[in-house]
């Protein structure tokens, strides 16, 4: 039997298979929901208490519309799973915080969390100094640092132990920024120290080059000092230096001051992080 060339059999049969192309799935609206939930509960658990422009910066750093997405999820997470808690803060917008749900949530996901509902930082009086540090902490994470502020260091996440860092130093860094096997420690000024407390800052630029502490294969790599650049810290910090080292001979207060790093942050109103720049230490 022949068959016509015409017939619409054939010309199925001869024709060359196509395949029909399928979209590649992204990822679902929920899941990114999901996603987005932990996401905020992990920064929480971290810094302890944010505000909505904080996590817009972590979680939506280059949507236009960052922070009204992280006010949605903020709403939602405490109104209706009740995961963290608003909190009116010392300057009079709002703060989040863990709620024993939200930190319960986490240690299900086997990431150790307590709740922040009892912290004093939020409507006190280093409300201030905290938000600007976070900020830039957010910022320095944006430029590839492990940042580690000090309700991380508290909670034992940073990779060095509050009480190493105490017993070593006599005090405490408002943040630490790591990289590789360096660490920068970092002295938030958001108001005028006594000048003593401010030399036993400078003071810090004279163990850059050392292991952070014993044991650690973390050094040292070098000391910011981050303040507002409408303010004059950098003046005071310069005056700090001078005292600190006035019975040091130049070549070594050069050496010194060139460990140090001024942060001058550029705020607008309510603490709004707007960028920063850096310069030398001039003695």
């Amino acid at each position: 039997m022949r068959l016509s060339h015409d017939n619409n059999l054939l010309q199925q049969l001869l024709a060359p298979m196509q395949r029909t192309r399928e979209r590649p799935k992204g990822t679902s609206p929920k899941a990114k929901a999901a996603a987005y939930r932990v996401e905020a509960l992990k920064a929480l658990r971290h810094w302890g208490h944010l505000r909505c422009g904080d996590l817009a910066a972590l979680l939506w750093p280059r949507a236009r519309y960052g922070e009204q997405m992280a006010q949605r999820l903020m709403h939602r997470l405490e109104s209706e799973r009740g995961e963290v808690a608003s909190r009116l803060n010392a300057i009079g917008t709002r703060s989040y915080v863990l709620t024993r749900r939200g930190a319960a949530a986490l240690d299900v996901l086997n990431i150790a969390a307590r709740h922040g509902l009892e912290l004093c930082s939020v409507a006190g009086a280093t409300f201030i100094h905290r938000a600007v540090g976070t900020a830039f902490g957010i910022a320095a994470a944006a430029h590839g640092f492990d940042v580690y502020g000090e309700h991380a260091i508290a909670q034992g996440i940073a990779p060095v132990s509050r009480d190493a860092l105490a017993t070593r130093f006599k005090k405490l860094p408002d943040l630490l920024l790591v990289r590789g096997d360096k660490a920068t420690w970092v002295e938030v000024e958001a108001s005028a120290k006594p000048m003593q407390e401010l030399q036993a800052c400078v003071r810090m630029a004279s163990f850059v080059g050392q292991p952070l502490v014993s044991g650690s294969s973390l050094m040292l790599g070098a000391l910011s000092f981050v303040f507002d650049a409408t303010q004059g810290h950098a003046q005071r910090i310069a005056r700090a230096a001078r005292l600190q080292w006035s019975d040091v001979p130049k070549a070594q207060r050069d050496v010194l001051a060139r460990r140090i790093t001024l942060v001058h942050a550029e705020l607008g109103p309510m603490l709004r992080w707007h960028g920063m720049r850096e310069s030398a230490l001039v003695l």
